[in-house]
């Protein structure tokens, strides 16, 4: 790829035009040469910024522009058609969280993509931070001793557009925020998942204002990851509890993306945080792997699994029951760990 990875994006909301237009532009290996966006004025401005071509329709855009890969930050309940279209064109595909709405549709996708050669990532962010990358390797050579529990918080989710649509959005806030914190506990920890109880609470049109689950595993660790639309400020936390100590990893408000990290002793006194890792970006973690140069930070497993808990969390709220979540497997491979 002598003139760089040649990207298209699928959907140009808010996140999208924030994170990845500005990193695709910061990488020198990367031009981002196609935008496709149902509404006409906001392809055209993303693409007049960038130097794209804009279009209207996924499929125009896949026919006529000339692309290595795609970036998918469309409604939820659309990603699993827009990856399929790409990985039908041969095109590396990375996926906004949620990567899909059903553990079905993300499994059917690693198929695919598997069968096509492409790369199949999902856009977990968290996964590139420099304060999750502390608190993940001080819980993996055990820092805080033997692991007992981890609650998680995230506030604030849109209230209004397709957001609130049961079509488009998929679910409300357990959907688009509560994905991240399933995702980032089993990433935290390595371990799989054994059940998930769930309750949800409030409207917002036609999906929860809210809700709350508990993840179970083998070992007898616990996170609870409550969800809402809006508090007295937003805000993202996750805290994990040891025996020899915690940690604590949260969003200051006014940090879009970057993260803080709080380390405490036996006796709850601070532990000073050494420099922290370097970090980057999903969007420059997918051009690198295209090259070859990185391994991918969000795997399709680590979004398919992320699914199966909020699907299961969903499932849960509705017959006030606990719910069972089967290990992932694909044909001819084992997709995770043993608990």
């Amino acid at each position: 790829m002598p003139n760089g990875v040649r990207l298209g994006l699928i959907g140009v909301g808010k996140h999208a035009v924030a994170y990845h237009v500005p990193a695709i532009a910061e990488h020198p290996d990367a031009r981002l040469v196609a935008v496709c966006d149902p509404s006409p004025e906001a392809a055209g401005r993303i693409a007049d910024e960038a130097g794209a071509r804009p279009f209207g329709v996924v499929e125009a855009m896949l026919e006529a522009a000339d692309l290595d890969g795609v970036i998918i930050a469309s409604p939820h309940t659309l990603h699993h058609r827009h990856a399929s279209l790409a990985i039908e064109r041969g095109l590396h595909v990375l996926l906004e969280k949620p990567m899909v709405t059903q553990t079905t549709d993300a499994l059917d996708l690693i198929r695919r993509a598997e069968s096509a050669g492409v790369l199949l990532g999902v856009g977990f962010n968290r996964h590139l931070d420099p304060a999750n990358l502390y608190a993940r390797d001080a819980i993996r050579r055990g820092a805080l001793g033997e692991i007992r529990l981890a609650i998680a918080m995230q506030l604030g989710y849109p209230t209004t557009g397709w957001y609130v649509t049961k079509a488009l959005g998929g679910g409300g806030p357990l959907t688009g925020r509560g994905t991240h914190m399933a995702d980032l506990i089993c990433w935290y920890w390595d371990r799989r998942p054994e059940r998930v109880t769930a309750s949800t609470s409030g409207r917002l049109g036609e999906v929860e204002a809210g809700g709350t689950f508990i993840v179970d595993f083998a070992d007898e660790r616990q996170c609870t990851v409550t969800t809402a639309s809006g508090g007295h400020r937003d805000v993202d936390r996750m805290t994990i509890y040891g025996t020899d100590g915690a940690l604590e990893v949260l969003r200051p408000l006014g940090w879009q993306y970057r993260w803080d990290v709080r380390h405490y002793g036996r006796g709850g006194e601070p532990i000073d945080v050494p420099a922290l890792p370097s970090g980057s970006t999903t969007t420059a973690n997918f051009v690198e792997a295209i090259l070859g140069r990185a391994e991918l930070s969000g795997t399709a497993l680590e979004g398919a699994r992320a699914t199966q808990i909020v699907e299961a969390a969903y499932e849960s709220a509705a017959t006030g029951h606990a719910v069972g979540l089967q290990e992932l497997t694909l044909p001819g491979r084992v997709a995770e760990p043993s608990p």
